[in-house]
């Protein structure tokens, strides 16, 4: 009968441990609008869940280098669906940093999903937005 319990919480475990892992994913598009192409550089993007938003502790982040075209497409892969944020800036200068003037003003340009305040930092609630779609495109706009 012990045996029997033990075969049994075993079989259980193994359950609910599978039925936890089988998370939907997905590949969650970004059309890239509006890119200052004469600046050159690089930009910088990052996919923020509200946990880590606006840290250093992005979901996924890539770099795309600037050329000719004004707007692109950037795939993140392998994203489970939920809710989630995208932010974006331009290094012109190289150094790897979103820069500020001295009154804390942006001096490079930068692009978040949804509809930031333009008056002070992004807030969650102004740029999330609900991934649940396989190739969800989600517009970044400079």
């Amino acid at each position: 009968m012990k045996s029997f319990f033990y075969i049994f919480l075993f079989i259980a475990s193994n359950f609910t441990a599978n039925f936890n892992s089988t998370q939907v994913t997905g590949e969650l598009k970004l059309k890239i609008k509006n890119v200052n192409v004469e600046n050159k550089g690089k930009i910088y993007l990052a996919l923020f869940t509200k946990e880590n938003f606006m840290t250093q502790n992005f979901y996924q982040s890539t770099i795309h280098e600037v050329g000719e075209e004004y707007s692109f497409e950037i795939t993140f892969k392998d994203v489970p669906f939920g809710v989630y944020a995208v932010s974006a800036f331009h290094d012109i200068n190289g150094n790897q940093q979103m820069d500020f003037n001295e009154n804390g003003m942006p001096v490079e340009d930068y692009a978040m999903s949804g509809t930031p305040n333009e008056m002070g930092p992004p807030r969650w609630e102004e740029v999330k937005f609900t991934y649940h779609e396989d190739t969800t495109m989600i517009n970044v706009n400079f």
